[in-house]
């Protein structure tokens, strides 16, 4: 009898009318419209995207360097690469000169060969991982990227202290199990935190790069930078998860 009221109450949601409630569904082209945004932010936006796609080529780029030609320490690639962060950062200038160029190149390369080791051993125990998380990466990052977009100006800027706090207690907490407690249960509170984390920063870095914008700051280089950031770390973080779960299903098929 239950079950029976529970699937006329199903139907009934089915076949409601939401227009008859006087909430009629707007149509997609409006839920998806750029109006808000002006033809400046659109113009810079596209810019930063181009920039980011290009970051991603050249970071594949130097997996295959890292694979190939040179392997050099992850730790010195990625202090390296964090270096020229630093240098693209530190330019206040709009304008794409050569220097910010090299520095950009320099940046997404030696990060590509920072975690070309990590590649290379899921590339050989669960090669199946890595488009899996490539393509869920991609997704992930679009989805809060639009989020970001379409939602009010400056909804998500709120989110700039919390997520630093949250970062604060993500890096004691790896710090204190690195040296004292060791436990499996921090390990997956700092990976699946951390990944959280990121995804948080997508709608903090793109509606902070919007507002940027606005205001006349339309640094292409330095804001794709900022999501480039965002885009491994959540990859990076995916990698892993996708590799133990796929290690999980193998002991349970031993």
């Amino acid at each position: 009898k239950i079950f029976h009221r529970l699937q006329l109450f199903v139907r009934a949601c089915a076949a409601m009318d939401f227009r008859s409630m006087g909430r009629p569904i707007p149509p997609l082209t409006k839920l998806m419209s750029m109006a808000q945004l002006t033809k400046d932010q659109q113009r810079h936006l596209t810019q930063v995207f181009a920039a980011l796609a290009a970051g991603v080529v050249l970071s594949a780029v130097g997996v295959w360097i890292h694979l190939r030609v040179l392997a050099i320490e992850p730790w010195i690639a990625g202090l390296a690469s964090g270096l020229c962060m630093m240098g693209l950062s530190a330019s206040k200038s709009n304008e794409i000169n050569e220097n910010k160029v090299a520095m950009f190149v320099g940046c997404v390369v030696l990060k590509g060969m920072a975690i070309g080791g990590l590649i290379d051993v899921v590339s050989q125990v669960h090669p199946e991982v890595l488009p899996t998380a490539f393509l869920g990466t991609l997704a992930v990052f679009s989805c809060f990227a639009l989020s970001a977009m379409f939602a009010k100006r400056r909804s998500y800027l709120f989110l700039g202290g919390i997520l630093a706090s949250a970062g604060t207690y993500l890096m004691l907490i790896q710090l204190v199990n690195a040296f004292i407690i060791g436990s499996h249960l921090a390990d997956n509170v700092i990976l699946y935190g951390g990944l959280c984390l990121f995804l948080g920063y997508v709608l903090f870095d793109m509606q902070l790069i919007l507002e940027q914008a606005s205001q006349g700051d339309k640094d292409v280089l330095r804001h794709a930078v900022t999501l480039y950031i965002d885009l491994v770390a959540i990859f990076i973080r995916l990698v892993v998860i996708l590799t133990q779960n796929a290690q999980k299903k193998e002991r349970k098929r031993r």
